[in-house]
């Protein structure tokens, strides 16, 4: 199951998958939108017979100096590439815990470690999802 904002994306991708000979499916929708995660991933796992591993890769950034961040730019960028990660690691971490077994997989950068000029958001976030990591991997 392939999700994300924009269809034509998901699509090309899932036609890769199909054209290796094996079934992929598309599901257009704003992770950020917290509250339709769940409903999302409990039809994921009606269609496909459960739900295995989750594949964090969603992500924005906004490119401007530091000073000039606005608080609509910090919200996309940590709404979108922390807060809709969380959310999600906890959806499927509450189902992968009941079938006993599943696999969470979040793509942060080498911003995760790094500063960078003009990538403020996008390095606290990805920052946080190194974090986010650890401390699940933990749990």
């Amino acid at each position: 199951m392939l999700i994300g904002r924009t269809e034509e994306p998901l699509r090309e991708v899932a036609a890769a998958i199909e054209a290796m000979g094996r079934r992929a499916m598309v599901d257009v929708l704003d992770l950020t939108a917290i509250g339709e995660i769940e409903p999302a991933f409990d039809a994921i796992a009606d269609d496909l017979g459960g739900l295995d591993i989750l594949v964090n890769s969603a992500g924005v950034q906004v490119i401007r100096p530091s000073v000039e961040v606005t608080e609509e730019d910090w919200d996309t960028v940590l709404d979108t590439n922390l807060k809709a990660l969380f959310f999600c690691c906890q959806v499927a971490g509450r189902r992968m815990l009941t079938q006993g077994a599943g696999k969470i997989i979040n793509l942060g950068s080498t911003f995760s470690v790094t500063g960078y000029p003009q990538f403020t958001a996008y390095c606290v976030s990805k920052g946080g999802v190194l974090q986010l990591t650890r401390t699940l991997a933990a749990e």
